[in-house]
């Protein structure tokens, strides 16, 4: 057995980040479902899935209201019971809602991402820090 770290060769690191590549194939499983999803804090968002584009809209004030938008989706089958949903949501400039679905146990975890405005890339990480 090696003791070297394993690392993965930075072309294969590229080729996953780039866009478009799709590694998953997609997945139809939660066309025309409709879920609720829980949140720890007792907030509770609506998800309606269609053929391509999805909602999310938030039913309580807390950290649902953090999960909503609508817009084109991607969602791919992990293993049976387990879906990975991609959410761009529409009219939001480097917005994503990421959510991992345990639809057998009704459990999800929920990760939403956004890019920096133009104006912060233009500042270098120094100069941010410093301010």
């Amino acid at each position: 057995m090696s003791t070297q770290p394993v690392f993965i060769p930075v072309g294969d690191l590229a080729d996953g980040f780039a866009p478009d590549s799709h590694i998953l194939p997609a997945s139809p499983v939660l066309q025309g479902q409709q879920l609720v999803l829980h949140f720890a804090d007792g907030s509770r968002a609506s998800l309606h899935a269609g053929e391509q584009h999805c909602q999310l809209e938030a039913l309580e004030h807390g950290t649902a209201a953090g999960f909503t938008g609508q817009g084109h989706y991607r969602a791919s089958s992990l293993r049976p019971g387990i879906v990975l949903l991609d959410l761009l949501p529409e009219h939001t400039h480097g917005h994503s809602l990421s959510l991992v679905l345990d639809v057998s146990r009704g459990l999800f975890t929920a990760v939403a991402g956004q890019l920096p405005q133009a104006d912060d890339v233009a500042r270098s990480a120094f100069s941010r820090v410093m301010s």
